[in-house]
């Protein structure tokens, strides 16, 4: 709340500023009448304390002029014994509530919040409500459906100010007339975290959907409330939406956004979706090979399109290997192809420059051209990034670049429609400080494995007619819900080319369904002795086994074991036969 303070003597404006300061009041000083009808003409102010004498313009005057502008501010006046008999000429002139001189400032308090209350219950309803977001007027409370929400006090009135005004759209400038005072000077910058920190609290509150949108380089407004409490339309499949045998596709690249195929493992969608309506955010999808990483990322890049959001997707692996030759080229090409992604000209030679250097050229670059080009969000998808781990120099100049993009996102309107999606293998990393990387900011989505609901709808989806979860809980003891692993199952038997039994039989062996798959992951490990034996230890000693730190983390980021309560374990019966039959073969040959 912005209170103005008109009085002249130094000693009772600082009493007052310290007293209030101390209950989150923002307060404004005049040392006369004519600054503070200046200051209450052209300036927000929530409350104004007047004292009635005053040799330039007393407070009688004052408060006549204020309600002839129609200017309906509470006015408490500050009467001192000698001002006494002008009270009722300064009430009947506007004034709202007085306050005998000397005053204790927990009175003063109390007086004022009874004429703030007043006035609240004239001008607004006791209730904002926005969606299943309530703001109660009276009692400074805020809830989001029905849980209470901790907000500061300038948080609460940057929500309150956007819910009395829904359709307005507010300027930085005038956020800071409302909620700062001329004396604390707060810098545009101090608005932009500010509505980043309310972003915050309310998606912490369980808000999944971000209320304010923001009118580049204007400001910002509440948007319209989500239809049913909901931010996103969800893809569902009608029970009669099958595709015949003859369509069915080899499950190995990932799954379209409208595929019937693709299976949501709730709640990471839902995250994915909030986050990425959140003005600068990161979004890190980590797993394993073959967990749906790519197919995650393309539902993500769809809803962003839905949402009018422009979308970019740079796959590293068609870089050619001489653009890993310097950060240089690698930032030149990075560029020029989001450009590319966009229909933009490539304009890399008028905003490089050598004597700046590539990564502050690569910035200005985004700052100044792409993003000023474009007047929605860009949602910025980079695709198989493991690849920039085969070469450090790169990988530790860009990396830390995006965290930096990241960063600014705080203070820089630019980079707050940049919304960037990293997809990687969790087992890969490349050595940068914590402050550096990019891997431990924003959102990290770990996706978890397919459970027995999952796989049961899965096989509705291929018309295997399983009535019961009894053959879901087969497949799922041999390969646990492994999405790619159960997708591969699914592919042969809904074609009858092998029932469910015999595929059990044969899965851990050098035929049919999994022999490719396996004989990759047998491969990886001839390469790296550790791993091999690391799992020979826990394929031995599968209770007792202890595992290296370094090579647990690698093997459990290769999606090969799983590591609970310090204890690592295969993460299928599938591999610990084929590792078990492999490792004999080995041993017998030599």
């Amino acid at each position: 709340m912005k209170v103005l303070v008109v009085e002249k003597n130094s000693t009772t404006t600082t009493t007052i500023a310290k007293a209030l300061s101390g209950q989150d009041y923002t307060v404004e000083v005049a040392a006369d009448g004519e600054t503070g009808l200046n200051l209450a003409t052209w300036l927000h102010n929530d409350l104004i304390l007047l004292d009635l004498s005053d040799a330039k313009l007393d407070g009688i005057a004052l408060c006549r002029q204020l309600r002839a502008q129609d200017k309906q501010t509470p006015i408490l006046l500050l009467a001192s014994q000698e001002a006494k008999q002008n009270l009722i000429a300064a009430l009947e002139a506007g004034a709202d509530d007085y306050i005998m001189q000397p005053f204790d400032p927990p009175r003063l308090i109390e007086r004022m919040q009874v004429l703030l209350r007043r006035r609240k219950a004239e001008i607004a309803p006791s209730v904002l409500t926005w969606g299943d977001l309530r703001l109660f007027t009276t009692a400074t409370q805020v809830t989001y459906r029905e849980r209470p929400l901790s907000l500061s006090p300038k948080e609460y009135q940057l929500l309150e100010l956007f819910l009395l005004h829904p359709q307005k759209l507010f300027g930085r400038s005038t956020i800071i007339e409302h909620l700062w005072s001329i004396g604390e000077s707060p810098s545009p910058a101090a608005v932009t975290n500010l509505i980043k920190d309310l972003r915050q609290k309310l998606k912490l509150g369980g808000m999944d959907f971000d209320p304010i949108e923001t009118v580049y380089g204007i400001g910002y407004r509440l948007k319209t409330p989500p239809q049913n409490g909901s931010i996103a339309a969800k893809r569902e499949i009608p029970d009669k939406e099958r595709l015949s045998i003859r369509t069915l596709e080899f499950p190995n690249r990932p799954e379209a956004p409208n595929s019937p195929f693709y299976i949501e493992r709730p709640p990471i969608e839902e995250l994915a979706y909030s986050e990425i309506s959140f003005p600068g955010s990161v979004i890190c999808i980590k797993s394993p090979p073959k967990m749906g990483k790519s197919s995650l990322l393309n539902q993500l890049l769809s809803y962003g399109k839905a949402q009018g959001y422009t979308t970019a997707r740079i796959d590293f692996m068609q870089a050619d290997e001489s653009i890993f030759e310097s950060i240089d080229k690698f930032l030149r090409w990075f560029c020029a192809n989001v450009s590319l992604q966009l229909k933009l000209p490539a304009r890399l030679d008028d905003y490089w420059d050598v004597e700046i250097g590539s990564k502050v050229s690569c910035t200005m670059y985004f700052e100044a051209y792409i993003l000023e080009e474009i007047t929605t969000p860009l949602v910025l998808a980079l695709n198989e990034l493991d690849r920039l781990f085969d070469y450090a120099k790169i990988a530790q100049e860009f990396l830390p670049l995006l965290r930096y993009w990241y960063e600014q996102a705080q203070t820089n309107v630019a980079f707050e429609k940049l919304r960037i999606v990293m997809v990687k293998y969790p087992e890969i990393y490349v050595d940068l400080p914590r402050n550096q990387s990019p891997f431990n900011i924003g959102l990290v989505l770990e996706l978890p494995e397919f459970n027995l609901k999952q796989i049961q709808t899965l096989a509705d989806r291929y018309e295997l007619n399983w009535q019961s979860n009894q053959n879901a809980e087969k497949l799922m003891a041999m390969v646990g819900g492994h999405p790619y692993l159960v997708r591969l199952a699914f592919y042969y038997l809904s074609r009858g080319e092998i029932t469910l039994n015999k595929l059990l039989q044969s899965a851990p062996t050098q035929m049919q369904v999994y022999r490719d798959y396996l004989r990759n992951i047998w491969m990886i490990l001839h390469r790296h002795p550790q791993m091999m034996g690391a799992l020979k230890r826990l394929l031995n000693e599968p209770e007792d086994a202890k595992l290296d730190s370094a090579i647990s983390y690698k093997l459990e980021s290769l999606g090969l074991i799983k590591v609970e309560n310090n204890q690592a374990k295969l993460r299928c019966e599938l591999y610990r036969i084929y590792l078990e039959e492999q490792l004999l073969i080995t041993a017998n040959s030599l």
